[in-house]
């Protein structure tokens, strides 16, 4: 289980794909034209298990850690894994700047995900042209209340479709994917914005509000996960706290 907490993902002990991505149960073992015995009428691209940015992302930070706590066992084997991981998501984003999200909703999260993915592999606001293109498309879509939001529809059309008022997750996963970015230490006006939407989110438990759905499987299943409306905020301002202390000191 990785940092999404609510499904099956790729892990470590998996293999590759000769790309060196990763996909999320087994590896890709075939092209794309056995979608046509697809024998499912609700949901597309089933039969292959195609490699998504969240889990290759996730398998790559993993494997940055292993390395930094181990740096002989593989050492090559792990190497090659990382530059090649790093080289995919680098192919996947957009001309927009963003990465389309496989498993939640929807640019927004796939954004975080390649983001934290880059910046484990030494990609910086400095030295990585994805991660500043990364920084401006997220800036691009905060809202006048400092918040983010982001409806199902972007996974059905591929195409961000902005929501009518700010969602905790999508607000603590852009605040996530900018921190990461290294937007404290150039500008950390817009966090604050952000950082005040969710602290006025808040309810009285202490817990983060339910709001519409941030899950989703195979761009035509929407759902939630009950434990990312107090996660991913906690985290989101937890990060940025920490980070503004760094910066200060």
């Amino acid at each position: 289980m990785d940092q999404k907490g609510a499904h099956p993902t790729a892990h470590i002990g998996q293999e590759p794909n000769e790309d060196g991505t990763f996909s999320t149960y087994e590896c890709k073992r075939s092209t794309p034209w056995l979608e046509v015995l697809n024998p499912s009428e609700s949901f597309l691209n089933i039969v292959v298990d195609y490699p998504s940015v969240e889990c290759t992302s996730s398998v790559l930070q993993a494997l940055i850690m292993f390395s930094e706590l181990n740096p002989v066992y593989r050492k090559e084997e792990i190497g090659n894994c990382i530059i090649k991981s790093s080289k995919f998501i680098e192919n996947k984003q957009r001309k927009d700047g963003s990465w389309f999200g496989t498993w939640g909703i929807c640019f927004t999260y796939g954004t975080f995900f390649a983001v934290k993915g880059l910046a484990a592999a030494g990609r910086t606001y400095e030295n990585s042209s994805s991660i500043r293109k990364a920084c401006n498309f997220i800036l691009s879509k905060q809202l006048c209340t400092g918040g983010w939001g982001e409806t199902y529809l972007s996974s059905e059309s591929e195409v961000y479709v902005e929501a009518s008022r700010p969602h905790a997750v999508n607000t603590a996963w852009a605040m996530l994917a900018l921190i990461y970015a290294g937007q404290v230490e150039i500008d950390p006006t817009p966090l604050y914005h952000a950082a005040q939407e969710l602290i006025n989110m808040q309810l009285e438990t202490g817990e983060f509000p339910q709001q519409e759905h941030v899950g989703c499987f195979n761009c035509s299943f929407s759902f939630n996960y009950s434990n990312y409306r107090n996660l991913f905020p906690i985290w989101a301002l937890g990060e940025f706290h920490r980070r503004l202390v760094l910066r200060k000191s």
